[in-house]
This record gives C-alpha cells, sequence and structure tokens, in this order.
C-alpha cells in the first residue's frame, strides 16, 4: 500500500481525517454520497447502514463468505474490496492481514475505528501494485458498479497467480427478487437504495471471458434457509429460488 507520493506517477494520496484517500472529488457519484450519509445515522455501526435490514440475512452472508473464502493462513494477504464499515470483515475474519477499501469515506472512517486497515479507493483503481494479494473478496459491492468486467480485471491483477477471487452479489435470476422489486414499482415504492445492477452468476461468468480468471466453484444462499449449496459452473436446478450466488475464481496466469 502507498503511504506517500507514488515513486512511479507521482501521486499524492490524501489524508483525510485519518484515511488515506485515493479519489479525487471529481469522481464522487450517487452510490458513495448515499454510503456516507448512511455512514453519520445513528446506527451506522451496524449491518442496517449497508441495507442488510434483516440481521438474519447478513449473518447468513457472513456464513457464506467466510465458508466460500476459506480459512486464512497466518502470513496471507486479503483484500477486502467495497468493505463498508467493516462488521463483514470482522465478523468474518477479524485478522489484521486483511486490508479493506471502499468508495465512501465515511464507511472506511468506520471500518478503521473497528479495527480493519481501510483505504477510500475506486474499485476500478485500486491503489495496489499487481500480484498482492493471496485472496480478494467483494461482498455484495458489484451491485452498485456498472463495469463489472472492469472491476474483475482489477481485482484479478492485484491478486497472485494461483490466488482466489471471491464475488458474491443478490441473484439476478431470483424469483422471489423479481416479484418484490415488481411489486415496489406497482406500489410506486421503487427506491434509489435498491441496487441498480442486479446480476446473475452467468453475467459475473461473462464478465470474465478473455480475463485470466476461471470459476473454482459457484455457491448459492437460498435466504432464510442457512444451507449453502455448491456446483462447479453457473448452472444448476432452480437457481431461481436462490437469493444471492457466490462466485469463486482463481487466476490462472503464471
Amino acid at each position: 500500500m502507498l503511504d506517500g507520493r507514488c515513486p512511479a506517477c507521482g501521486f499524492q494520496p490524501r489524508n483525510i481525517d485519518g484515511v488515506l484517500s485515493f479519489v479525487n472529488d471529481l469522481e464522487t457519484n450517487e452510490w458513495q454520497r448515499l454510503f456516507d450519509a448512511q455512514a453519520k445515522r445513528p446506527d451506522a455501526d451496524t449491518s442496517a447502514a449497508i441495507f442488510y435490514r434483516c440481521t438474519l440475512q447478513h449473518r447468513h452472508m457472513i456464513d457464506g463468505v467466510r465458508r466460500v473464502c476459506g480459512s486464512l493462513a497466518p502470513d496471507a494477504r486479503a483484500l477486502d474490496v467495497g468493505c463498508g464499515n467493516g462488521i463483514l470483515w470482522a465478523e468474518a475474519f477479524g485478522t489484521k492481514n486483511v486490508i479493506g477499501v471502499d468508495y465512501s469515506h465515511g464507511m472506511c472512517k468506520l471500518a478503521r475505528a473497528r479495527g480493519m486497515l481501510a483505504y477510500h479507493a475506486n474499485a476500478l483503481a485500486l491503489p495496489f501494485a499487481a500480484d498482492q494479494f493471496d485472496l480478494v473478496y467483494s461482498a455484495e459491492a458489484i451491485q452498485y458498479i456498472d463495469d463489472i468486467q472492469g472491476v474483475l480485471r482489477e481485482l484479478g491483477r492485484v491478486c497472485r497467480p494461483g490466488g482466489h477471487i471471491v464475488i458474491s452479489t443478490q441473484n439476478r435470476s431470483s424469483i422471489a427478487r423479481r416479484a418484490v422489486l415488481a411489486a415496489k414499482g406497482l406500489l410506486g415504492r421503487a427506491s434509489s437504495q435498491d441496487p441498480i445492477y442486479v446480476r446473475s452468476g452467468e453475467d459475473i461468468a461473462a464478465a470474465a471471458d478473455g480475463l485470466p480468471l476461471a470459476i473454482d466453484s459457484v455457491w448459492w444462499l437460498h435466504f432464510p434457509f442457512r444451507p449453502l449449496y455448491r456446483t462447479s459452473t453457473t448452472e444448476r436446478p432452480f437457481k431461481s429460488l436462490a437469493s444471492n450466488v457466490i462466485i469463486r475464481f482463481v487466476r490462472t496466469d503464471n
């Protein structure tokens, strides 16, 4: 991680309230502003601040990410992209060998207060050299990013060859999710807080085409039920019943 001026390009990150920022003021968008506002709420240090209205749902997601990522060796290096207020990291891992980045400066402050080393950065332009991490994971963050292939390219760049990239998202194929969103639209209750880029497992797999990433496994979460179901591809009977999908890639180049 760069703690000062980059010797290669001369870029100087800003220190804002104790958080190194690699985002300039011109890059802000509606999602950054939304999560900065969430970081000022009375419940900012809870899962509600990152839009898990049901604590059981968040607990299942934490368990799922922990299981798919696996245990971290003491000397392993991991990166949490879209770390939010650090609550998932704290409950899934809580180790010092995980670094976080988030597009919301307010969320970075909360994550650092929780004990996580977090930096204010764009997932499409991570402030790390290539081949740095054994594990890169991103839980429910790609729903707020249009350029999914750009994100996968960048996550793959900072992951070492042979390392894993874990991506979780709400499942666009979910019958229940489509029904809820349709009902909200009919009732005029559609909200900017609903993810605008809900994707399927096939969407994520397609975005990895042409990149040195191979699907290692696909995991399906059926909230409110706890069990995870594992497949080797994004094809699975009854996948439309899954609320969330988690894909684990391996970086394949040497």
